[in-house]
């Protein structure tokens, strides 16, 4: 998610990595923030998080016929206020857009 900060376990040898995404995401958010406001929208950026919140993902797990499972993440349908968003970013989105399979091995076999 747009200007979601990533948390991971901070064991000594991770902190660097890290330190990193996070100074990327905030970066990021950053830039976001200053694009929407040259465009006249006004929001605070826990607002502006709490809008792109809304936009809800989905896993959807299958089984084929030789029993192998796969996840399969799609993208919904954004709230309008969150479509506004996105149109003043410039980003498209398409619902129901599959975002990534991933098939799930069974390593017993």
């Amino acid at each position: 998610m747009i200007g979601a900060r990533p948390v991971y376990p901070q064991f000594d040898n991770r902190i660097e990595s890290h330190l990193f995404i996070s100074v990327l995401a905030y970066t990021i958010f950053k830039s976001i923030t200053y694009k929407l406001n040259q465009k006249n929208y006004r929001k605070t950026r826990q607002e502006i998080r709490e809008v792109l919140h809304t936009h809800m993902r989905t896993n959807i797990n299958q089984n084929d016929k030789k029993g192998n499972s796969y996840s399969i993440r799609v993208t919904g349908t954004p709230e309008t206020k969150a479509q506004e968003l996105y149109d003043l970013l410039e980003i498209k989105i398409s619902p129901n857009r599959v975002i990534r399979r991933l098939r799930n091995l069974d390593c017993s076999t």
